[in-house]
């Protein structure tokens, strides 16, 4: 008899233990005020050693996201530019949940390439197999940086994240285009609408960009694509991280 009750209870958790391995695993839940105290953080780089040129521009754009979405009332949490800016804050073996992973949204700008953040020219570099956001509070990020989202190493990212944006072409360093990004998340009053974060990237880093770049974003779900941010629209629950993601692409 005991015999028999052992083998059915190793039976019972083999296949707990299957069931578990074979469940989509759950965005993060680091932060539960998202709603009522949402925030918000920048990462930028300006000056560059060689090889790489420096991008006078970085600090204005970053800066122009972070004050204006500040001023829609969300909690500016972080900014951090130059030799401020860390690898380690994007990474999950770092710190990304004190910054990064620590916001709602966040903002970069400087250099970058196919699935990698240059934050410096030799030291601070962000691979996209380091990177798993949203696993503790972030829905939302853009990458202003070169053909960050030219392949598509950078959707294995998406660990509870909504949506990551950012370039699949090379990108210019405009000091506006952080500030009219966030102009087109916020309905700032008469004759103005919130559009979806997803859209906002793209009409709003239109603007300053020429003919011949192209903008990409990647969504855990295509539901995704409809989110705005918070106190602005609706934003859909976190979505079960898996294998799948959707891509919507915009030529400027």
């Amino acid at each position: 008899m005991n015999g028999s009750r052992y083998g059915i209870r190793t039976t019972m958790l083999v296949l707990c233990i299957l069931a578990a391995l074979t469940l989509p695993a759950s965005a993060g839940t680091g932060d539960d005020s998202d709603s009522s105290s949402p925030e918000v953080g920048i990462e930028w780089v300006c000056d560059y050693t060689y090889p790489y040129a420096d991008l006078p521009n970085s600090d204005d754009s970053a800066v122009g996201f972070y004050n204006r979405i500040g001023n829609a009332g969300w909690t500016k949490k972080f900014n951090k530019g130059d030799s401020n800016a860390k690898a380690a804050h994007f990474e999950q073996s770092g710190s990304d949940t004190t910054y990064i992973d620590g916001v709602d949204i966040a903002f970069y700008q400087g250099h970058g390439s196919a699935g990698k953040l240059d934050v410096s020219a030799y030291t601070e570099k962000v691979y996209a197999n380091e990177a798993e956001w949203g696993d503790y509070d972030l829905e939302w990020i853009g990458l202003h940086a070169c053909n960050t989202l030219s392949n598509n190493d950078f959707s294995e990212s998406l660990q509870g994240a909504h949506l990551i944006c950012g370039f699949s072409t090379t990108a210019y360093n405009y000091a506006g285009d952080g500030e009219n990004w966030a102009g087109y998340l916020i309905d700032d009053g008469a004759n103005d609408d919130a559009y979806t974060v997803k859209n906002a990237w793209f009409y709003g880093i239109d603007i300053n960009q020429p003919a011949g770049v192209t903008l990409k974003v990647f969504g855990e779900t295509s539901t995704c694509g409809n989110d705005k941010i918070w106190g602005q629209g609706t934003v859909i629950s976190d979505p079960a991280v898996d294998d799948q993601f959707t891509t919507w692409t915009y030529n400027c």
